[in-house]
């Protein structure tokens, strides 16, 4: 399906409009294997990985999910809360073009959307292609008007590192 935004630069579109609003997300102390196990399953290239009081800590992609999960590492695997790096955020008001810049200055692919400390969605290369080829997402115009976050409470308790 198109969108019709010819009229429409990218300084003029809120991130609101392009990004991702249905996403999965998984704990800090979740496994690497799970999560990318759960990722693979989705067919989604990022995760969110959540505190326990619901903030975003960072997210991490499916490559390095990937990379993690395979080899001779058995239980000594970190959960992913370890793996993460900080992320680049911006609030939902910021445009496609701000976002953009901010991809390419920090060689990121992903970009978090908050509202304050609450994670509201994700913004990702893959996003600002489809704007700019004037493809729609399949999850945009759905009938919810809030993200919706689908969170994976840990499935694999790990051993305490300490």
């Amino acid at each position: 399906m198109a969108t019709d935004h010819k009229e429409r630069s990218a300084a003029d579109v809120d991130v609101s409009t392009v990004m991702s609003q249905a996403l999965l997300t998984v704990d800090a102390s979740e496994s690497v294997l799970m999560a990318f196990e759960l990722a693979s399953r989705a067919g989604i290239h990022h995760v969110p990985v959540m505190a326990p009081d619901g903030r975003c800590l960072g997210v991490l992609g499916l490559d390095k999910l990937r990379v993690w999960s395979i080899g001779p590492l058995g239980q000594s695997r970190p959960p992913v809360g370890e793996l993460i790096e900080p992320a680049v955020r911006v609030t939902q008001k910021a445009t496609l073009q701000e976002a953009a810049k901010l991809m390419s200055a920090h060689h990121t692919d992903v970009v978090l959307v908050v509202d304050g400390d609450r994670l509201v969605g994700l913004l990702t290369w893959r996003d600002v292609v489809g704007w700019v080829a004037g493809l729609a997402r399949a999850d945009h115009g759905a009938p919810h008007s809030r993200p919706v976050l689908f969170s994976i409470d840990p499935v694999i308790a790990l051993p305490d590192r300490t």
